[in-house]
């Protein structure tokens, strides 16, 4: 509510094209949901089947993988703003596109995030990953619960692709005081290698999760 009535007295300014009314505006918001990611967010294969390809599908513990675009562009100066910029506001826009990527999941689904470092709420004056699965949750009507925890901050920008998987699999836990519901839907903001989302993903099935991950931007190693 306090953010309708800011928005009246101070319109938001579109991210992508700078117009006056939204963080992202429509137009801009129909183009993102329009260009098809069409590859496996893992492997970057071409695939008609979600973004998971046959042979990811077999690997993972995943029972789907949804992704709304490649991070350039629009989609990547709005994550950019919401992140970098503090601009809150964005989780709204950027959970309807990830509604608009994701099929109907089970009804008792229970919405989680890929916990934030510490330092980076503290630098953000916010959790990017739980407001964006909380704002997701309300549109699909799911509860959203903290089921993950973080062990350390290491940051994985500099490692490569082989030091990420080994940093990841140290890096997280599940959270002894919730209970882990049986269909489970994983949600983080970028994807470069997998690593964090394969950790997460496999403490939650192997707890015994339906686990489903969504992301809003698959982003390549060397970018």
């Amino acid at each position: 509510m306090i953010d309708r009535i800011l928005s009246t007295i101070a319109p938001h300014i579109c991210s992508v094209c700078s117009e006056y009314g939204a963080v992202l505006c429509g137009s801009c918001k129909y183009d993102i949901e329009n260009e098809d990611f069409g590859r496996c967010i893992w492997c970057l294969r071409p695939t008609a089947s979600m973004h998971l390809c046959t042979s990811c599908l077999g690997k993972t513990s995943v029972r789907g993988a949804w992704v709304v675009g490649e991070r350039t562009t629009g989609l990547k100066q709005v994550l950019n703003d919401y992140k970098f910029e503090s601009r809150r506001e964005a989780a709204r826009s950027l959970a309807a596109l990830l509604d608009s990527a994701i099929p109907s999941l089970p009804e008792d689904t229970v919405v989680t995030w890929v916990p934030t470092s510490p330092s980076h709420i503290r630098a953000r004056g916010f959790d990017h990953a739980a407001l964006l699965a909380r704002k997701l949750a309300r549109i699909r009507r799911f509860s959203a619960r903290r089921l993950l925890t973080r062990h350390h901050s290491l940051s994985q920008h500099e490692l490569s692709r082989s030091a990420r998987e080994e940093a990841a699999q140290q890096a997280f836990g599940l959270d002894g005081r919730s209970t882990i519901p049986p269909s489970v839907l994983l949600v983080d903001d970028i994807l470069t290698t997998g690593a964090t989302m394969r950790a997460c993903s496999g403490l939650l099935s192997a707890a015994g999760a339906d686990v489903y991950v969504a992301v809003i931007a698959r982003q390549p190693l060397d970018e």
